[in-house]
């Protein structure tokens, strides 16, 4: 029986993200369609003569030992043969984390001290990858299957990568990656991974997590406040009468009892009511960004934006927008959105049911918001700017 082995890099995190529920999807559709299952781990601790402790180090929250500087270097930067990989076998002695999934639906797990963050190191440095090799003691993979951007490439079988998003790039005041690093990564993978999957695995990735199919649920994103207008939005979503679920994703900031009382009504009833109203106070970004992704529409009506990011990000992601007259939201969407009046709870119905019957309808939006949200690039910004600053001769 073949087998698949992909990263455990996401899967490892305490609290994991959208990636990390796909690693775990991919591994139960991978063996229900009759393959081995196999994980690659790479623990802050070094390899053990003891088996039990091997798979501690899989799961161990504690801090383990960094090893000399020296160590540290060699393990970086001198290794032109690259990493040797050890197989841990699950031995049933160690109950793993129920908060981060449990054990990962793998047969055994292969380990390498500190492969990640010293892969990483070395990539940043020298734009080199680090070539992984499994050794002794298990049966290798047939096949390596990594599940986000990482500078690694496993020896003498065919390397898959999925490339979720390209957040960094196209969102880069939200995350802390090193952008030239992650442009330079994505760039050597597309050129020399022997497949690429893309930004479709979202789809397993929302089905799994939430149970919502693609395009399939409108989405709220934002503070709950008075300004943001949830409370009218969930008035005219129920008026509008729609099957569609929505998701409301926000944490409560001030006055936020009056805006969330029809919604917490409505979610305590049981039946289909009840299934079509989804609320989450936080997610992950790179979760959130998959769910604005997949959406139908995101709904923004605001009564005031100094700006309104959520419809500039849903612009960028290719996701259809309701918006509202509120403040600089009909400048951010111009006439890439539906815009309506957010004091207005039937024009809001009105908008919903809009989007929701006609597909048509939504295309053009998802292909407009996706021009109008290019006036907003770093280049665009950086032409406004020398405009204002040319009229001082600058």
């Amino acid at each position: 029986m073949a087998s698949i082995c992909i990263d455990g890099f996401n899967i490892a995190l305490p609290n994991g993200s959208g990636i990390a529920t796909f690693g775990r999807n991919l591994l139960t559709n991978v063996r229900a369609a009759g393959y081995g299952t196999q994980v690659l781990y790479g623990p802050r601790h070094g390899r053990s003569k003891n088996p039990i402790l091997n798979e501690v180090a899989l799961t161990d929250a504690g801090e383990g030992p960094k090893g000399s500087r020296l160590r540290r270097f060699y393990r970086q930067f001198r290794e032109p043969m690259g990493r040797t990989l050890h197989p841990v076998t699950p031995t049933g002695e160690v109950i793993w984390p129920r908060a981060g999934g449990g054990m990962p639906a793998a047969d055994y797990f292969w380990t390498s001290q500190a492969l990640f963050s010293d892969a990483n190191t070395r990539f940043r440095a020298r734009r080199r990858f680090t070539e992984v090799r499994f050794g002794d003691g298990a049966t290798a993979p047939d096949l390596m299957h990594w599940t986000t951007v990482l500078p690694l490439r496993a020896r003498g079988v065919p390397n898959v990568c999925t490339i979720h998003d390209l957040i960094p790039l196209r969102l880069p005041h939200t995350t802390l990656d090193n952008k030239r690093a992650f442009l330079a990564l994505c760039r050597r993978i597309a050129r020399e991974a022997d497949h690429v999957t893309v930004v479709s695995e979202v789809a397993r990735e929302i089905e799994g997590l939430f149970q919502l199919g693609w395009k399939e649920y409108y989405l709220y994103f934002g503070a709950v406040e008075p300004k943001k207008n949830l409370g009218r939005i969930v008035q005219a979503y129920l008026a509008s009468g729609v099957k569609t679920p929505l998701v409301v994703i926000g944490g409560r900031a001030w006055l936020a009892e009056a805006e969330t009382a029809l919604l917490n009504q409505m979610r305590e009833r049981s039946g289909s009511m009840a299934e079509r109203l989804l609320q989450f106070d936080y997610l992950p970004y790179p979760m959130l960004m998959s769910l604005a992704r997949g959406a139908r529409a995101t709904l923004f009506p605001s009564l005031y934006e100094g700006f309104g990011l959520p419809v500039l990000e849903s612009m960028l992601l290719g996701t259809a927008v309701l918006t509202s007259t509120g403040g600089s939201l009909p400048e951010v969407a111009g006439e890439a959105a539906h815009i309506v009046d957010p004091y207005d709870v039937e024009a809001i119905s009105q908008g919903i049911r809009a989007l929701d019957m006609d597909e048509d309808y939504r295309t053009a939006l998802e292909a407009a918001g996706r021009l109008q949200a290019a006036r907003f690039s770093p280049e665009a910004y950086q032409a406004r700017l020398k405009a204002v600053y040319g009229r001082f001769g600058l």
